[in-house]
C-alpha cells in the first residue's frame, strides 16, 4: 500500500483544480484563523483523475463550530460570498464536509479513500494526519486490498474473511 502522505501530486503540473483549493483554503485560513485545524482535499482532484464535470472536494476540520448542519453552513457563507466576488471565470464547485475536531477522530467510510488519495493543505500539529495514519494502520493490520470492479474502485476490508468472523476497523 502506498502511503498516503507522500503527496506525489505535487510532482504533476498544478490543474485548475488544485489551484482553486489552495486559493480556497488561503481565503479559509484568513477568515478562521485558530479555529482552521485541517483541510483536507480529497476526490479526484486529490488523486489526479479530475475531468470537467469534477468538483474540488474538501474535508474541513474547525474548532468551536455549531451544531446542525444549517448553523454550520452559516459559518461559511462570508467567506463563499467572498469568494464568488472575486472570481472573474468561473471556477470548479467547491464542495464541503465539516467536522469539529471531536467528530473527526470517529472512523468515518470517507477516511478509507483518503488513506492514498488525499493531499493535506493545511493541518495544525498533524491532527489530521495522525487521523489517516491510524486508519491506514488498521487497513493494513485487516489486509485489506482495494479491488476494481470495471469501473468502480472500493476496498475488500478483510480479503480472508470467513463467514460469521468478527472483525473490527
Amino acid at each position: 500500500m502506498r502511503h498516503l502522505l507522500q503527496n506525489d501530486i505535487l510532482g504533476k503540473a498544478m490543474s485548475e483544480y488544485l489551484k482553486t483549493a489552495r486559493a480556497f483554503t488561503k481565503l479559509l485560513k484568513r477568515h478562521l484563523k485558530d479555529r482552521l485545524v485541517s483541510v483536507v482535499l480529497y476526490g479526484s482532484v486529490a488523486s489526479g483523475q479530475e475531468t470537467s464535470e469534477s468538483d474540488v472536494d474538501l474535508l474541513l476540520v474547525i474548532r468551536e463550530m455549531n451544531e446542525g448542519h444549517y448553523r454550520r453552513r452559516l459559518l461559511l457563507d462570508p467567506i463563499f460570498e467572498e469568494w464568488d466576488r472575486a472570481q472573474k471565470d468561473p471556477k470548479p464547485f467547491i464542495s464541503t464536509i465539516l467536522k469539529t475536531p471531536e467528530e473527526a477522530q470517529k472512523l468515518s467510510a470517507i477516511y478509507f479513500d483518503m488513506v492514498d488519495r488525499s493531499q493535506i493543505l493545511v493541518d495544525r500539529d498533524n491532527f489530521f494526519r495522525n487521523i489517516l495514519k491510524n486508519v491506514e494502520t488498521r487497513l493494513i493490520r485487516l489486509g485489506a486490498k482495494r479491488r476494481r470492479l470495471g469501473k468502480i474502485e472500493y476496498w475488500d476490508l478483510k480479503p480472508d474473511y470467513k463467514p460469521g468472523e468478527i472483525f473490527e476497523i
